[in-house]
């Protein structure tokens, strides 16, 4: 996944020196979420550490390289391994400590941030060694030049003809849903899918999957089926909104998948880049997640 927070901490990425060799620096207290984190992984508590976690994030496309895709992986990659800081970018908005692990396997490091919206922790851009390399050898990227200052009018139209080739690529998805298979012409040359549950209390999305491609695509649609049942209904729709004073149109389009066993669906909340999937982001509900918001679920009741 590509951090939302990563146009806001752009000159971090500019900024940033990716090394394994530790700098002069004195370690600061990160807050106590990440101390939890950094607590439980030295005391090898695997379950303890993963709950924490509420993604694997990359800052750039040029750090979409990321070896760990998950919160269960990362932690099994740097569990029980020696752990320094050694850089530490704060700031008013969002916060970013980097450490090193020193494992059997080989040296890593990430980044972890406290999600500004709850009290998960983002790890970012984690590299062994050779990523860390290859990421220091290659030039920086220059910005592109603006494009071209388009009238009102002009602009108006291109949105809503992205918006009516968005909702004929949707509707083609929905008997792909249905048939728990994508199909690669509805795919765009780069595309991403994840797969988790809701945590309710906190608004945030917990990623337990994360693939690129087709196959990707097809290997999360698989395990749906299997644990939540098959596809009994798929509802596809798209809603549109205006955004600030020019009133810029955007479009936000999702499918809801009911399957045959009661209680059991989920929700895919799709993008689209020239009118074909970049990424969808499958939100699942069964009887465990319903368990974990439980609380949350009878508190909201009850205040109804």
């Amino acid at each position: 996944m590509k951090s939302l927070l990563a146009p806001l901490l752009g000159l971090f990425v500019l900024a940033q020196a990716s090394t394994l060799v530790a700098q002069d620096h004195t370690p600061v207290s990160p807050g106590p979420e990440i101390e939890g984190l950094l607590e439980a992984l030295a005391n090898n508590d695997r379950d303890g550490s993963i709950g924490k976690i509420k993604g694997i994030f990359a800052l750039a496309d040029d750090h979409n390289d990321r070896f760990v895709r998950t919160p269960a992986a990362f932690v099994d990659l740097v569990i029980g391994c020696p752990v320094t800081q050694t850089e530490a970018r704060v700031s008013d908005f969002f916060s970013l400590y980097t450490y090193r692990w020193e494992c059997p396997s080989g040296i890593y490091q990430a980044e972890l941030g406290k999600d500004p919206d709850s009290s998960y922790v983002e790890v970012v851009d984690p590299a062994d060694e050779a990523r860390l390399a290859l990421r220091a050898s290659q030039p920086m990227v220059m910005p592109m030049a603006p494009p071209p200052i388009k009238t009102a009018a002009d602009l108006r139209a291109e949105q809503e003809e992205q918006g009516r080739q968005e909702l004929v690529a949707l509707r083609l998805l929905e008997p792909q849903l249905q048939a728990g298979v994508l199909n690669a012409g509805s795919l765009a040359s780069r595309s991403n899918f994840t797969t988790g549950y809701r945590d309710l209390a906190q608004s945030t999305f917990i990623a337990e999957m994360d693939n690129d491609g087709l196959e990707g695509g097809n290997a999360q649609l698989a395990w749906l089926k299997d644990t939540l049942g098959k596809p009994a209904s798929v509802e596809c729709k798209q809603t549109r909104d205006e955004i600030g004073p020019t009133k810029f149109l955007t479009f936000f389009s999702s499918c809801t998948v009911k399957t045959e066993r009661p209680g059991h669906a989920y929700t895919a909340f799709v993008s689209f880049s020239d009118a074909k999937i970049s990424s969808i982001q499958f939100n699942y509900m069964n009887r465990k997640v319903f368990e974990l918001n439980k609380e949350y679920i009878m508190s909201r009741g009850r205040q109804n």
